[in-house]
């Protein structure tokens, strides 16, 4: 006798149920204990769904009526066998789309062996659904998902989040065990039955083979073993340092804690747990060392996740629903990470990430974080991410073996879209990271708000011919350079494709600026935000031009020229001619440097003097050009993502690699010696560095300013 009141047979499919489990259900009929069959996925689809050629074809072109007459069989079978049949309105797979509504599983081959994972939110709403309706009392047997379809592994993966014990079933006829059959009269009627799915007969057993499977198969239930992850089930937050924990950190705390259940251990780490008992000496001296929260957390998350395991969050994210499916889905990885941008593989958070206790790589972490400079001085936002935040964990997984999550789970707003006013669709996202309000609220930061993204003002005119070419310059206080850099570079590319950004200039510097945007130049405002952010304000700009041809980003102590075999060409013809031969492709497009200024002991007042007076360098002197190193980029606009800070390396969409061109930059790092020796000689206190040397070893965030400032204390 089955120790039950009821029996609950989980069917993803409306027949699942009964072809794999007949026999299992006659008995329990048999022994007077009611029986029910629940199927998940027997909601009808919208018409208005764009169903894959695949789902039209297997619903014989009639979506909508193939599932009604699925429904109708099912329930002519629970008359049949005399139980109650219940259907849920989620949508087979073979049906469902994606944000954009595209299929999300567009051939058969697809809806095996592979969740989507912007299809991992369904097992948390069947959980939702099936929980509420079942007593302690149920015996609930479910789909082992041992066929590997997405709709089994969704149905598996909810019943394992139910608080009793379950007994699984192996699917027939994708599993045929071949041991010893049920009797043949049996067999005679679980064939009848099975046929009265008429509709899925030539489908699931193609020249006619139900018969001959049935005779050599035994279905079983077996309570199979749980789902066990490898990383532990522990959610861990930290606040630390001297504020108090924040309105919206408080709520998130909760919201995690009220998701996840008692499964969990939900670890909140504060100040508290600072002590001897939990944590070395070692590190509790670096914690008390660094001055500032964000660094502390950073040493503490890794100290944390190495030794105990488990899934870390900043308590900026917000909850959005229960990450066990991702546990469990993932259940064999050791190391889950993610990156903060779709397409940027140099952006791994560590504002999430979960590992198994004692993991390799995070242990590495762990113990290389306390040999990091830490932030002793004011608030470095740049020196805190180089030494033990983002730059510092990318730096140490680059060649780390580990899953890596969809962006869109945990940033369904990426930073390059938080300005956005689109509405992003969150259903499928598993948490919500909350960047900081101060960069939705300033949108003067980034672009001008009367502008509609990516498209041109109006009244907005490009330049005369194929080579469109819009310049951006990023300055503070560089008078002596601007009031020769804006007229050049106007009368090379019109003054109304210039976009100065300034960032926080001297007045002297904003009246020279305010003096040509009467003539059309285009400025924005960058107020006083960390020169740290350069990189992000600098793309979030050039990402509002992306209908010009290239955007090519600069400093205004770079000018544009021409390489050539005699040296330096700056003419304006030559200039606009190599830009308008330029390959339309996805390249990132490169360009060598000049490094004009190579007299140590004259000042430079006019910069242009060398490309104005001579056009070019003669021929000996063409070793000032670094034809090994291509460093400096542009973009083409259609295909741009972003910049970085020196304008080095960049990233586009489908991109097909470096293109070496015949543009170059006239450089005029430094002015003369004097200017060498300014720029130079509070290098360290500038970055908040300590140990010099070692932050030269190891090229951290501009080690080369370092290395040249011991150049000149060593005279």
């Amino acid at each position: 006798m089955i120790p039950a009141q009821k029996v609950i047979f989980i069917s993803p499919h409306l027949d699942d149920a009964v072809l794999s489990c007949y026999p299992m259900i006659c008995s329990c009929l048999e022994q007077g204990i009611p029986v029910e069959i629940w199927t998940i996925m027997a909601g009808i689809p919208s018409d208005k769904t764009a169903f894959s050629y695949s789902a039209q074809r297997i619903s014989m072109f009639d979506p909508v009526g193939y599932v009604q007459r699925r429904q109708r069989e099912d329930l002519e079978v629970g008359k049949a066998l005399g139980v109650c049949v219940r259907h849920f309105n989620f949508t087979d797979a073979i049906y469902r789309t994606d944000p954009s509504k595209h299929p999300l599983y567009p051939e058969l081959c697809d809806i095996f062996h592979q969740v989507d994972f912007r299809d991992l939110y369904l097992a948390n709403r069947i959980y939702e659904a099936l929980s509420p309706m079942l007593t302690a009392d149920d015996m609930v047997v479910a789909p082992s998902a041992i066929c590997g379809h997405v709709d089994h592994i969704l149905t598996r993966l909810a019943c394992e989040m139910l608080p009793m014990e379950i007994l699984f079933y192996d699917e027939f006829p994708y599993t045929v065990q071949r041991h010893s059959p049920v009797p043949p009269e049996v067999q005679s009627e679980w064939v009848r039955v099975v046929r009265l799915y008429a509709s899925q007969m030539r489908l699931l057993f193609p020249g006619n083979t139900l018969q001959d499977l049935i005779s050599i198969h035994q279905p079983a239930w077996s309570p199979h073993p749980r789902i066990h992850p490898l990383i532990p089930r522990k959610l861990h937050l930290i606040w630390i340092g001297d504020s108090s924990m924040s309105p919206d950190a408080q709520k998130n705390h909760k919201t995690w804690v009220r998701l996840m259940g008692t499964a969990w251990q939900i670890r909140l780490w504060t100040n508290d747990d600072l002590h001897n008992g939990q944590f070395s000496s070692e590190v509790l001296n670096c914690i008390q060392i660094a001055r500032h929260g964000m660094q502390k957390a950073d040493i503490l998350r890794y100290q944390i996740l190495s030794k105990e395991g488990g899934w870390y969050f900043d308590l900026d994210f917000e909850p959005m629903q229960s990450i066990e499916p991702l546990a469990l889905l993932l259940s064999r990885e050791e190391l889950i990470l993610c990156h903060e941008e779709e397409s940027r593989t140099d952006k791994i958070s560590n504002g999430f990430f979960a590992c198994s206790a004692g993991n390799t790589y995070i242990s590495a972490i762990a113990a290389a974080v306390l040999t990091q400079p830490l932030n002793t001085g004011g608030l470095d936002v740049g020196h805190i991410v180089n030494n033990t935040g983002p730059f510092f964990f990318n730096t140490m997984l680059t060649h780390a073996t580990a899953f890596f999550l969809p962006t869109r789970l945990l940033y369904p707003v990426t930073f390059s879209e938080i300005i956005s006013e689109q509405q992003h669709v969150l259903e499928f996202g598993f948490a919500r990271h909350k960047w900081h309000n101060r960069y939705r609220d300033n949108k003067a930061l980034y672009f001008d708000v009367e502008d509609k993204p990516d498209q041109p003002r109006a009244g907005d005119s490009l330049p005369a011919g194929n080579a469109s070419i819009m310049v951006f310059c990023f300055v503070r206080d560089e008078y002596q350079l601007l009031k020769h850099w804006i007229p050049y570079h106007a009368d090379l590319v019109g003054i109304e494709n210039i976009m100065i950004i300034d960032h926080g200039s001297n007045e002297e510097t904003k009246s020279l600026i305010e003096g040509f945007t009467s003539m059309g130049l285009r400025v924005y405002d960058a107020g006083s935000f960390p020169f740290t952010e350069k990189e992000m304000v600098l793309s979030r700009v050039m990402g509002r031009f992306k209908h010009y041809r290239f955007l090519v980003p600069m400093d205004s102590d770079e000018f544009l020229c021409l390489h050539t075999e005699d040296g330096m060409d700056c003419s304006k013809m030559g200039i606009l001619k190599a830009f308008d031969a330029l390959p339309c492709r996805p390249v990132v497009f490169k360009m060598g440097t000049f490094e004009v200024c190579n007299n140590p002991d004259a000042d430079y007042e006019d910069p242009l003097m060398e490309m104005t007076t001579f056009h070019f360098f003669p021929p000996e002197t063409t070793e000032v050009f670094s034809t090994a190193a291509h460093s400096k980029s542009f973009f083409p606009g259609s295909h741009f993502i972003s910049t970085d800070a020196g304008n080095h390396h960049g990233f586009i969409h489908d991109n097909e690699g470096d293109f070496h061109t015949r543009i170059a930059l006239a450089h005029f790092h430094t002015r003369g010696y004097r200017h060498f020796f300014s720029k130079h000689a509070q290098a360290d206190l500038t970055m908040g560095v300590t140990d010099l040397e070692e932050y030269i070893r190891l090229k951290y965030n501009c080690w080369h300013w370092i290395e040249r400032k011991l150049a000149i204390d060593n005279g």
